[in-house]
């Protein structure tokens, strides 16, 4: 059996809406504070104009189930996935 790597650049929406996108039980807990969720957000709206910004490497690892395990990134795809689910309920109750 061969391993590769086959880096890729995907959009945000394609890894937030993978529907078997997993946290393995290896990885730490939830760790960000406000400052670090603040920090991200305003690095989003300062790069709002552009026609693609890199929100930071995210490490995804596809398993034998075809789960794709986040390796690295958890807590910015935690914290974007979050914010998207608070936003959605916040349009839902209008």
């Amino acid at each position: 059996m061969t391993n590769t790597l086959n880096p890729e650049i995907k959009s945000l929406k394609s890894i937030l809406f993978s529907s078997n996108l997993k946290i393995p039980h290896y990885q730490r807990p939830y760790k960000w504070k406000k400052k670090n969720v603040k920090q991200l957000l305003e690095d989003i709206i300062n790069h709002k104009d552009k026609s693609a910004y890199r929100i930071g490497t995210v490490v995804i690892h596809k398993d034998e189930n075809n789960d794709l395990n986040i390796v690295d990134g958890q807590q910015r795809i935690l914290t974007l996935t979050l914010i998207a689910t608070a936003l959605f309920e916040k349009k839902k109750s209008y």
